[in-house]
């Protein structure tokens, strides 16, 4: 997930929260990930066409319906 996060950054996407290990101790000895939201993910960004199984968003706007279904079917 730390990939997926470190993905985001480098495509240039905007990181909102989120996007790295969580600092409590109790945390410390599993495999966390904070909640990781990004916004102005391009469409051809790895965390905007894998399909993640984890704590990482992409957060796209729409104009108008027809929109989110091209970018649904694409």
């Amino acid at each position: 997930m730390l990939g997926f996060a470190q993905a985001g950054k480098a495509a240039g996407a905007t990181l909102l929260t989120g996007g790295r290990i969580p600092e409590d101790p109790s945390l410390g000895g599993g495999n966390f990930l904070m909640p990781t939201e990004f916004t102005e993910v391009a469409a051809d960004a790895m965390i905007a066409c894998d399909e993640i199984f984890g704590p990482v968003l992409s957060i796209f706007r729409f104009d108008d319906d027809d929109e989110v279904v091209a970018r649904a079917n694409a």
